[in-house]
């Protein structure tokens, strides 16, 4: 029987049987029943030969190839850094099968942990039993502070009411670019037309980076039904005809009714003595 090496034991080594009426050679040589220890890569090669007054059937030579030491005999944790939208970072122990992963010394059970910004977590990980375990073992992740300055790239929407236009604000952010709808565009207030949808994407400048959310869409509201201006709160009417001041206005209507009294009595004048024609 030959045992190749595993995770958890990195021996390989071949058993050789007693069995009444044989003889086990390698190499020609005669070998005693037991176990014997190969290294990763030999090649055995066992003979049975018969002892005198036996005989052997079948397949009476066997050849194996031990197969080299596992190097990833424990999964990889991974980490999450702190970001704009997570202010704290995260690692996530793995499920493997007869492993034990250790952080900062304290054994972990798997599943995903939170990490503060500003910390240093080291992840190892052993056999069941705490042995050694060939392949990579160990980890270290460094979790920074996160960064700074998240939203000083973000766009700004204002949509059209009944007393000002739409329009969206491009930062004035010179280690970025932006486009609106796909068209370059510049730094500050642009009018947006009522019911028109933009998508404003930023783009860190070569030798720069960006964090956070890099594209927005928004979609500028129609225009509102608005409602006419009420009444004053003296109770009187808004004026709506022409802008005539109030001294000339009674001027004006006095001098109508003296032309409208003098035609009156031009109209009721009795007639001249003579003569006048029948009607």
């Amino acid at each position: 029987m030959c045992t190749n090496a595993t995770c958890l034991s990195t021996q390989p080594a071949y058993t050789i049987p007693s069995t009444t009426g044989v003889q086990y050679q390698i190499e020609q040589k005669d070998v005693s029943p037991g176990t014997y220890k190969v290294k990763p890569g030999d090649v055995v090669e066992v003979t049975a030969v018969a002892q005198p007054g036996f005989t052997l059937t079948g397949d009476k030579s066997w050849s194996f190839t031990f197969q080299t030491v596992p190097t990833n005999c424990a999964n990889a944790p991974a980490d999450s850094q702190p970001s704009c939208t997570s202010p704290h970072g995260s690692y996530t122990i793995p499920t493997t099968e007869g492993v034990t992963y250790f952080v900062n010394g304290s054994e972990k059970k798997a599943g995903t942990y939170s990490a503060k910004a500003g910390t240093t977590v080291k992840i190892t990980a052993f056999g069941s039993n705490r042995q050694a375990l060939p392949g990579t073992t160990s980890w270290t992740f460094q979790f920074p502070a996160a960064p700074t300055g998240c939203t000083a790239h973000v766009p700004t929407f204002v949509d059209t009411t009944c007393t000002q236009q739409g329009s969206y604000t491009i930062p004035g952010v010179t280690t970025a670019d932006y486009t609106v709808n796909g068209v370059a565009v510049s730094a500050g207030t642009h009018h947006a037309s009522a019911g028109t949808t933009l998508t404003i994407r930023v783009s860190a400048k070569p030798g720069h980076t960006l964090t956070g959310t890099t594209s927005w869409t928004h979609t500028f509201a129609d225009l509102p039904q608005c409602v006419p201006d009420s009444p004053s709160a003296n109770g009187s009417l808004p004026q709506t005809g022409p802008d005539v001041p109030v001294g000339k206005a009674g001027l004006l209507a006095a001098l109508l009714a003296l032309v409208g009294t003098a035609l009156l009595f031009a109209g009721r004048r009795p007639n001249a003595p003579g003569r006048h024609s029948a009607r």
